[in-house]
């Protein structure tokens, strides 16, 4: 299992939020994370951090956790293809 403190990759990025947006709405929170945490061979806790950090990009109210560039990038780069937009993705982050 990676450090716990180690930044994500980009393509780990990309992975936690189509695995996230793919079972939202089917799925039990803690089974998303727990399905990212084996994926991608990441801690539960790390795995579910970074929904806060998500939501804290799209409505920039909260000082935890830290915000890291690739996630950003994620965010991004969702709601540029079109598949969910903005309004959509803090509605689902709130």
């Amino acid at each position: 299992m990676k450090n716990e403190n180690q930044e994500w990759s980009l393509e780990e990025a990309r992975l936690w939020m189509e695995i996230y947006l793919d079972n939202y709405k089917s799925r039990d929170e803690s089974a998303i994370f727990s399905d990212i945490s084996e994926r991608l061979g990441r801690s539960y806790n790390s795995a579910k951090i970074r929904y806060a950090e998500v939501r804290r990009i799209l409505c920039g109210k909260y000082d935890f956790p830290i915000i890291t560039p690739n996630f950003v990038q994620v965010v991004e780069e969702t709601v540029a293809s079109g598949k969910v937009s903005e309004n959509k993705l803090k509605l689902i982050f709130e």
